[in-house]
């Protein structure tokens, strides 16, 4: 525990030491370390959403759930993004989120950890429930907004309901702010239970739901 209520000094984390000076730190530890763990837990929580600013992403485009749920029962579209132009060098980090089975979150107070690593294990880990999202969460070392490198937006797929007019706009939107993004359709597989993403000739898609449009 004193290297790491010194961890917590080093990397000028105030909140998780509970106020106390390292004598004070250990003997609260050595007297009641469950306790002692859930105080420094929700202190680093409250520390870490205050302080740092968080993007979260999955590496699957195509699950049927994820596409209900967040994209509007399928009428909404999913922002691809190459993550590696996400990252500002030497300030942002990026790890695959954790899905434990039971109610821990990763390497928290792991003697086998380094502290910096046990820091950020309850920023990635979620309840195994979640696990099918296969979610990479990006940390940036301040929250709020942050500029974006235009070449990490690399694609937008529209949803299954999408509606004409709703993709009409986002292809002028995009088609002027970010030229080099390619265009997808979500599509219902016919012989299974599964979405296929199939590339789109947007100028030619866009045509043709205008030409439909407009015949009624």
């Amino acid at each position: 525990m004193t290297n790491l209520y010194h961890d917590f000094k080093k990397f000028k984390l105030e909140a998780p030491t509970l106020g106390l000076n390292r004598d004070e730190f250990i003997k609260r530890w050595n007297d009641d370390k469950v306790a002692t763990e859930k105080a420094i837990a929700k202190a680093l929580t409250a520390l870490i959403n205050d302080t740092y600013g968080i993007l979260c992403l999955s590496e699957d485009k195509d699950n049927i759930k994820m596409w209900s749920h967040y994209a509007n029962k399928h009428t909404g579209v999913v922002l691809e993004f190459d993550f590696q132009k996400i990252l500002t060098k030497g300030k942002d980090y990026y790890w695959k989120v954790n899905y434990p089975g039971v109610g821990k979150f990763l390497n928290f107070l792991d003697k086998e950890v380094p502290s910096n690593s046990s820091f950020f294990g309850q920023l990635i880990t979620k309840a195994s429930v979640w696990e099918e999202e296969n979610e990479v969460r990006i940390c940036a070392v301040h929250s709020g907004l942050h500029p974006m490198n235009p070449e990490c937006f690399t694609g937008l797929i529209f949803g299954i309901n999408t509606n004409v007019e709703e993709k009409i706009t986002l292809v002028h939107l995009v088609g002027k702010n970010y030229p080099n993004v390619k265009f997808s359709q979500a599509d219902r597989d016919e012989d299974d239970f599964k979405i296929n993403i199939v590339p789109l000739d947007v100028k030619l898609h866009i045509d043709l739901l205008i030409q439909k449009r407009n015949n009624g």
